[in-house]
């Protein structure tokens, strides 16, 4: 954990100001991260083992949405996304893939 708290400073400082409205790291990793243990206990209240699998990977894609640009298209599609999805980082990271992969298609 440590080095993705340390990656994730890093990436800060190397690019603060180009990924500082991204609107999927409006909250600390901290935080991300107390939330969505939250939904998975309460989805999986006897299942330790899968909560922490999908703890794990979740918090992957946490980082993963952390380190998108903030332009305009891609605000604009995070935004919809987290207010919808949150915290389910897995599923706002594989809509957003996908969203993003049509627009480009269809503004070539």
């Amino acid at each position: 954990m440590k080095k993705h708290i340390a990656t994730g400073v890093l990436l800060f400082s190397l690019f603060g100001t180009a990924y500082a409205g991204n609107p999927a790291c409006q909250v600390s990793e901290s935080q991300a991260r107390s939330d969505l243990a939250a939904n998975l206990n309460a989805k999986y209240p006897d299942s330790y083992s899968t909560q922490k699998m999908l703890l794990d990977s979740g918090m992957e894609k946490f980082r993963l949405l952390c380190t998108i640009p903030s332009e305009p298209v891609s605000d604009g599609v995070l935004r919809k996304l987290n207010d919808r999805y949150y915290p389910s980082f897995g599923t706002i990271h594989m809509l957003y893939e996908s969203n993003m992969k049509s627009y480009k298609e269809l503004h070539r």
